[in-house]
């Protein structure tokens, strides 16, 4: 398992560009997200992918689908069908929000296939495709180089408490590990991401306040 040691307040770009050619070379990485750690690959890599549902050792049954971590509505756009409406709303907590949000929108199923990204693993049955646009310059940094979506789930074993501390990692996870870990320290203490399904906007469901 590697580790990239980084300060998030005084990163380089030597630091941007070591992260971004992990998950560039299908990598699980460990990042620090705008919440907690989580495990993270490139969206394009089904191998990837693959591995981060085996880390947590989540079955068929339990497989929860990923949240796409975006560095622009462009980026958007090219995943997710967004209307005016939708876009003015998100545009407005993503820029301005204090809380993560993360929105679930409508997946693009024909741009997935056409680009053999793993539906299954992103988009429900309903369509529903959960984006977030980080609050963490780091993360949006290394998206402009990978200038693809990062797929982004929390850092544990499927039913077990969050890893925090990354000074045991070796030993928290048995059989399938991350490849690459980016430590960033102990990070402060965040609520997760509000969670809202926005493909109504009539009806606006909160599933996580």
């Amino acid at each position: 398992m590697k580790h990239i040691k980084i300060d998030l307040e005084h990163y380089s770009k030597d630091d941007v560009e070591a992260v971004a050619k992990e998950l560039l070379a299908q990598k699980v990485v460990v990042l620090p997200t705008d919440t907690i750690y989580g495990l993270s690959a490139i969206v394009t890599s089904k191998k990837a992918i693959k591995k981060i549902f085996a880390i947590k050792k989540r079955t068929a049954k339990q497989r929860k689908h990923l949240v796409l971590l975006v560095k622009s509505f462009c980026m958007v756009r090219r995943y997710c069908y967004l209307s005016k409406k939708q876009y003015d709303y998100i545009k407005k907590h993503w820029m301005h929000g204090r809380r993560a949000l993360s929105v679930i929108l409508r997946g693009r199923r024909d741009y997935f296939r056409d680009k053999k990204i793993d539906v299954f693993a992103l988009i429900g049955d309903d369509d529903a495709l959960a984006v977030r646009r980080p609050n963490n310059n780091f993360l949006l940094d290394v998206l402009k180089i990978v200038d693809e979506p990062i797929v982004s789930t929390s850092l544990n074993i499927t039913g077990k408490v969050d890893v925090k501390n990354l000074k045991n990692i070796e030993n928290d996870f048995k059989g399938a590990k991350p490849d690459v870990v980016v430590d960033a320290g102990i990070l402060p203490k965040k609520k997760p991401s509000r969670l809202e399904d926005v493909r109504d906007m009539k009806k606006i469901k909160v599933y996580r306040a």
